[in-house]
């Protein structure tokens, strides 16, 4: 027998929503064991693992739950995570046992913890809880539950408790309440655009909004006359099961988009376990070797993990049709599930033609760019009959055409809306109206004029962001090109160098910017990111002059323009602090500052708020 090396440090966490693992509720505990651990030896240690946690299990008086096993194989090792479903409002509990299990195999014997488990699930128990989540279920209800409250159906249509004072089942109501359209976006790219796109398309059909997103949660009615509702309920990263949840449970809310975000798939799964349609924009290798995932296939698998929350016929999955990785997930779980696919594409070339007919022969839907006597144009097959939506010109946030990447998220936020039962009319007025707002859609290819300069904001912040950013303003006429550049510190070395390859390869490009994120450090000391883009840059050919540093990104922003002439463009990716970049932008604008001019004081000198002096 092989012997064991020395267990890693395992970590535990409760996973309440559909998951990697399952579609239900659980607890996981995971660890990186070393590269060479023989397969053996991780067979010996999952079946006592498994062997203790049915036992722990059996022993707590749970329904018979099931347990995954997932390994990977990446840079740092062999990944194992190992899941074990519980009961909703037994979910600590849950950790508890996963971890006891773990002790137990790797020490060989079962673990006396049973009367420790007992008293922890039993503390935990909440009938009430588990009756209104089952009664939700029964209905085909939207349920959602935190540390807070529980809720029952969706927005306008729903009703929250308190924890600590839940009704009866048969006192609940349950049969008053219902479902709003619920969509959930999610991809390496594109998200919050789709989300924003989508959720103008629903307004453009009369509805009352609730968006979560990554630049915060809020609720936007339809129209802009004083009877709308107009709220930003939240700011900041807010594209988790938290700000799902904070939309889901607002009685104004008539129809729901909500991104959703790799790391909180991840962490706790999804917000519900009911949507009515869910998007999946691409995928990238962006934030590889983090939770076992590794690969492609690996993201592609997480990002589909909203497919959980689709059952039945009317509840579509829509996906990109020109993703090699969805693709082939996608026809492993079409198989499997009962809801609709519908193929989205921006390309409209012969083969993209070919593919999108072969998908509607096997009754799937497809929103895709045609060619056409008057140009490309936006249409969409609803399994009976073609119905053009616009001209890829009439689309703003498509630049024309020169962004193709906007053009595939107009085509994702058309088919999410007609998912969640659009009529065409909204959906046209929507995708010709988005985009035509300065802004509509902010840090996403947003462009402002100072003293001469383009200045265009985004957030590209991967290799596939950085070379839609290249594609979509490489004939926009300049003098010269600057681009700002950093990352985080949670990406691998091979990461920071496609990055880096990307943004010298992509694009004809003057001048880069490498800035520190100091609030993105994740594990990395100080200078190594900008260091390591640095070399990574010199070997895609860039030269040492034409490579500057930044303490930080307004820094790195401020540096931007003093470089400037009339006439150049600056492409400024940003992560920490686009408000008062934007703010500042503007403030320029409005002094009549022009390029080569010294730049006033402002945010860029003297901290986040202040304008130019």
């Amino acid at each position: 027998m092989t012997p064991t090396p020395e267990p890693p440090t395992p970590e535990a966490r409760r996973v309440p929503g559909p998951n990697l693992y399952a579609a239900v509720p659980g607890a996981v505990v995971e660890a990186t064991w070393p590269a060479d651990t023989a397969r053996e030896v991780l067979d010996r240690h999952v079946g006592a693992w498994r062997r203790e946690a049915f036992r722990l299990r059996d022993g707590l008086g749970w329904r018979a739950s099931t347990a995954v096993e997932r390994a990977s194989v990446g840079a740092s090792g062999v990944h194992l995570a190992l899941f074990l479903a519980a009961p909703p409002d037994q979910l600590d509990a849950a950790v508890l046992v996963v971890e006891a299990a773990w002790a137990a195999a790797v020490a060989g014997a079962p673990t006396d913890a049973a009367a420790a488990l007992d008293a922890a699930a039993a503390a935990e128990r909440e009938p009430r809880l588990v009756a209104l989540v089952d009664a939700a279920e029964a209905r085909g209800l939207v349920a959602t539950v935190d540390d807070d409250g529980v809720s029952v159906g969706a927005g306008a249509r729903s009703r929250t408790w308190a924890r600590d004072a839940l009704p009866d089942v048969g006192d609940a109501g349950c049969a008053t309440l219902g479902n709003v359209p619920v969509g959930l976006v999610t991809g390496s790219n594109g998200k919050t655009t789709v989300t924003r796109a989508a959720a103008a398309i629903l307004r453009a059909a009369g509805h009352t909004v609730g968006v979560s997103t990554t630049d915060g949660v809020r609720v936007d009615g339809p129209g802009e006359g004083d009877d709308a509702a107009h709220e930003a309920l939240e700011a900041g990263d807010w594209a988790g099961p938290g700000g799902a949840r904070r939309v889901l449970r607002d009685r104004r809310v008539t129809a729901a988009v909500l991104e959703t975000a790799r790391g909180g798939i991840l962490r706790r799964g999804l917000a519900v376990r009911r949507a009515s349609a869910a998007v999946v924009t691409n995928v990238a290798a962006d934030h590889l070797g983090e939770y076992g995932i590794d690969d492609l296939d690996a993201v592609a698998e997480v990002k589909l993990v909203v497919a959980r929350a689709l059952r039945g016929a009317d509840a579509t999955l829509v996906v990109a049709a020109d993703d090699a990785a969805l693709v082939r997930r996608v026809a492993k779980l079409a198989r499997e599930a009962p809801f609709q696919v519908c193929w989205t594409s921006a390309d409209a070339g012969a083969d993209a033609a070919a593919r999108t007919a072969a998908a509607l022969a096997r009754g799937d839907r497809a929103c895709v760019v045609r060619a056409s006597d008057a140009g490309e144009v936006l249409a969409y097959h609803d399994g009976a009959a073609w119905h053009a939506l616009a001209r890829v010109n009439e689309v703003p946030i498509a630049a024309g055409g020169a962004a193709r990447h906007n053009v595939a998220n107009a085509a994702s936020a058309a088919a999410l809306a007609l998912a969640l039962g659009t009529p065409l009319a909204a959906v046209r007025a929507g995708l010709r109206a988005f985009g035509a707002g300065a802004r509509d859609n902010p840090g996403r290819l947003e462009r402002f004029a100072a003293g001469g300069v383009t200045v265009v904001v985004d957030y590209a912040h991967n290799p596939d962001g950085l070379a839609a950013l290249h594609a979509a303003t490489r004939a926009w006429p300049a003098e010269r090109r600057l681009l700002l550049l950093g990352q985080a510190g949670d990406r691998d070395d091979a990461a920071l160098d496609a990055l880096a390859a990307a943004a010298w390869g992509g694009g004809r490009v003057d001048r880069v910017v490498l800035k520190e994120l100091p609030t993105m450090w994740r594990g990395r000391a100080p200078g190594e990111v900008p260091a390591r883009l640095r070399e990574a840059l010199r070997r895609a050919g860039a030269p040492d002059d034409a490579v500057a540093d930044a303490p930080s990104e307004v820094d790195g922003v401020r540096a931007a323009l003093a470089w400037a002439r009339a006439g150049d463009l600056l492409l400024l990716p940003l992560h920490e602090s686009r408000e008062a970049v934007v703010r500042w932008l503007e403030a320029l604008a409005r002094a009549g500052w022009r390029a080569g001019e010294p730049l006033p004081n402002g945010p860029l000198a003297d901290g986040p708020g202040a304008e130019p002096g």
